[in-house]
Parts: structure tokens; C-alpha cells; sequence
């Protein structure tokens, strides 16, 4: 039997018959990893170790290979209190962490994408009342993990296939595919025939676009500094949305809640 202790973060938690609970843990020595939970009176145990959004020290074990690990045992580190005392920020939270939970596979180590979430509750822990500063700082968390698993290439100006530049005239949108900005002749010459996602292309403004690429290549710190209008902070949440449901073709049962909640902000 493997024993494992590494550091984790549920992302879910299900009732698995009459005493046990299946919990999915983004651990940050195997990834994401489904681990049985038997049901307890014991008051050494505090379950809020392995309720979701709780950073915690965690032991499990089984059979090398294993589909479903057993529980052993789970310690608080973080219980990040702000963000669950917080609507909105428990939102955010949420739509997050689902985002990770249908991204990810089970197993395919990720030391990256667990410290991309860690330091987004560290930083929805710290949250000051500045919309700007918490959009930037979901876009940047969701950028990072999208670019881990190999599903995002930060928009130009230019085609993606001829390098032409894609602004001509009064033009003030253009069309992105999953490989970047493209033309209207290189989108017809490929026509539908590569196009596997729900929706094959998206449009934005290229005022957002330059922010999206400010966005893209600049260190966090520098990130957080800048300023998106709500027009922009919307369009490049609908976008990193689309990039998502491009690649899982499933759509987020999270964000209605979170659109309505957040309308004002994202």
C-alpha cells in the first residue's frame, strides 16, 4: 500500500452511500485525486480539513495505480476564512475551482496549477474592496492554468497563420480562434474542417485585446497595477470562459450565479 502525505485543496466533495463521501483533492504531488472518506463521530477529526477551498496537509493511501485512494487523515493549514465570509468572493472561489476540477485529469501531476490556486484563495483572502485588482487577479490565475495544460495562446494583432497585421481601415474587432487572431481570407480558407470546439471563433475589441496581451506578458505585480475598464474586464472574462468550453465542451454551471452576483464588475 502507497502512502501519500503531500499539501491539498478540495474541489469537491459528494455523499458516496450511506457512510462514506468522495472528496477531489488538487494535490500538490499527484494532481487532482479522488479520495473515499468514511463518515466519523471522532472529535479528533475536524472536517473542515477537507471541505473545499481548505488548504490542508492530507494522508491517504492504496494500491499503486488506484482509481480511488483511501483517507487517512487531513490537517488545516489555510481554512481561508475572508473568501468563504464573502459572497462575491466565494464566488469567484467557486467558478475557480470548477474550472480546475473539469480541466484537470485525474493523476497528471501539476505542481504549477496547485500553487496557481493557492496563491489565488491567498489572494481573494487578502481582497481590499478593489473589483479591478480581484478581476486581474482571477484572469491572471486562469491564464497561468490554461497555459499549464496547453490550451491557451495570447491573442495578437496579427494572423495567427499569414502574420498579416489584422486591423485594416475602421476595423475595431477581431476574430480569434484557438491558435490566436486570424484573418477573414485564412478563416475562410480553412473553413470548418479544423474546427472541433462549441463555437469556432470569438470577437473582441481590440482595446481589450491590448489589455488582454498587457495582461498575458507582465509579471503578477505589474499585472495587478493595471486598469480595465468593465467593458474590457467582461469581454476578457467571456473570452477566457470560451477558451475553456472550447476544450472540455461543457459549459460552467457556476458562473450564472457568479455573472448575476458579479454584474457590476465582471
Amino acid at each position: 500500500m502507497a502512502l501519500v502525505t503531500t499539501d491539498a485543496i478540495a474541489l469537491r466533495s459528494n455523499e458516496f452511500g450511506d457512510k462514506e463521501r468522495i472528496v477531489v483533492f488538487l494535490t500538490e504531488k499527484q494532481g487532482k485525486v479522488p479520495v473515499v472518506v468514511k463518515r466519523t463521530r471522532s472529535k479528533k477529526f475536524n472536517f473542515a480539513a477537507i471541505e473545499p477551498m481548505t488548504l490542508c496537509r492530507l494522508t491517504y493511501f492504496g494500491k499503486e495505480n488506484a482509481h480511488l485512494y483511501r483517507f487517512s487523515n487531513a490537517e488545516i493549514i489555510n481554512y481561508f476564512g475572508p473568501v468563504r465570509e464573502d459572497l462575491m468572493l466565494l464566488n469567484y472561489s467557486a467558478c475557480f475551482s470548477e474550472i480546475l476540477l473539469f480541466l484537470l485529469k485525474d493523476f497528471d501531476q501539476n505542481k504549477h496549477v496547485f500553487e496557481v490556486y493557492k496563491n489565488f484563495l491567498e489572494q481573494l483572502s487578502q481582497f481590499k474592496n478593489e473589483h479591478n485588482h480581484l478581476s486581474i487577479v482571477l484572469f491572471l490565475s486562469l491564464i497561468q492554468v490554461f497555459r499549464s495544460v496547453g490550451i491557451y495562446h495570447a491573442p495578437s494583432d496579427s494572423c495567427c497563420s499569414c502574420k498579416k497585421k489584422l486591423l485594416v481601415g475602421s476595423e475595431t474587432k477581431i476574430r480569434i480562434i484557438d491558435r490566436g487572431g486570424i484573418c477573414p481570407d485564412c478563416y475562410r480558407k480553412m473553413g470548418h474542417s479544423y474546427h472541433g470546439g462549441r463555437t469556432d471563433f470569438f470577437t473582441m475589441e481590440i482595446s481589450s485585446l491590448k489589455l488582454l496581451e498587457a495582461l498575458s506578458s507582465s509579471k503578477f505585480a505589474v499585472a495587478v497595477k493595471l486598469k480595465l475598464p468593465t467593458p474590457a474586464r467582461k469581454e476578457i472574462f467571456q473570452f477566457l470562459l470560451w477558451v475553456y468550453q472550447n476544450f472540455t465542451h461543457r459549459d460552467l454551471k457556476s458562473v450564472n450565479v457568479f455573472k448575476e452576483i458579479n454584474a457590476a464588475i465582471v
